[in-house]
């Protein structure tokens, strides 16, 4: 009767299975490297996603910076816009910030400008009022046209 030799089984499972771990472990070691290809690329694209709100977020309380001083400048009774500018021509000399004529160059692009160019011209206009404590790196002024169809002066009221 033959019996079986524990040690011997035992070397010869050894000898089957050579080389089978380092296969498994090359491939473990691919599909981690892959995951941390992508949990880096995620990574960065997280970072742009937030870069963009916060540039967003910056510019828009720029914008609301801009309307509340041009609400304030309004209402302030040292500006007093409709006695001291009620010209309807561009030759009208008021204080900046303030104009009693529409000014074309103001005008949103139509088809064939680029808000480039738009920009570009709008920084020419005289008599523009600058905006105070804007961000690092940030500008930006405020025109008020004042559209209105007849003299307001004597009426006591605005456009």
């Amino acid at each position: 009767m033959l019996t079986p030799n524990p040690k011997k089984y035992a070397q010869h499972t050894r000898a089957r299975q050579k080389g089978v771990m380092l296969l498994i472990t090359l491939i473990m070691l691919v599909a981690m490297t892959l995951a941390a290809i992508a949990l880096v690329s995620s990574v960065d694209t997280s970072n742009l996603v937030s870069g963009n709100m916060a540039f967003q977020q910056t510019t828009i309380d720029a914008a609301n910076l801009g309307t509340d001083q041009a609400i304030s400048y309004i209402y302030n009774p040292a500006t007093n816009f409709v006695k001291n500018c009620k010209s309807t021509s561009p030759g009208a000399n008021c204080i900046n910030g303030y104009k009693s004529w529409h000014e074309k160059t103001l005008e949103p692009p139509t088809a064939g400008q680029t808000w480039d160019g738009f920009w570009a011209k709008v920084k020419q206009v005289s008599g523009t009022a600058p905006l105070t404590g804007l961000p690092p790196d940030y500008s930006g002024a405020f025109v008020i046209e004042a559209m209105c169809s007849t003299d307001m002066a004597g009426a006591g009221g605005g456009s």
